[in-house]
């Protein structure tokens, strides 16, 4: 079951998806440099201790630490929403304990974009939606500046296509 048909199920009869946010896959890039490091730790001490035991379990700790760092990163990445549609914000995290809100458009009180100097970069950033009831913050959105601009629309009115972003 996919991101769309989940923001379908709560859809009323007139409305229409304009947008999904879409997550960076540059979530990834600590992963990577975590398993480098690691990779490069099992190698030097497998040099230096000549496959001794305790060369096993320090490469066996440091690739559990490095699987679930990355499995929780998958989860996150594959169970989180964030659409707008013509009358609310959908917003859905989480795979066991799973948080969802949604915010009609004339609640929305304010959109903010922040860039890091990577993320600036690499077009990824973190949308914070304000509302009367309470806050979105989403992290590593892909195109957040163009995300907020869809969201602006929306709660003028002037979008009612529908675009995945």
């Amino acid at each position: 079951m996919g991101k769309e048909s989940f923001v379908k199920k709560s859809l009323d009869n007139d409305e229409k998806i304009i947008a999904i946010a879409r997550i960076t896959r540059w979530k990834f890039l600590d992963e990577i440099i975590l398993a480098f490091v690691f990779a490069c730790i099992v190698v030097t001490t497998l040099v230096l201790l000549h496959n001794n035991v305790a060369t096993i379990v320090v490469a066996a700790v440091l690739f559990v630490i490095w699987d679930f760092k990355s499995a929780k990163d998958v989860i996150f990445l594959n169970m989180t929403i964030l659409s707008v549609t013509t009358r609310k914000i959908v917003y859905r995290t989480g795979f066991i304990k799973t948080h969802a809100v949604d915010i009609p458009l004339r609640n929305v009180d304010n959109v903010q974009v922040t860039y890091t100097v990577i993320g600036k970069f690499l077009n990824f950033g973190k949308l914070r939606i304000e509302s009367r009831s309470e806050p979105i913050e989403i992290n590593w959105v892909y195109n957040p500046t163009r995300f907020k601009n869809l969201i602006d629309r929306a709660a003028q009115g002037y979008v009612t296509q529908r675009k995945i972003i």
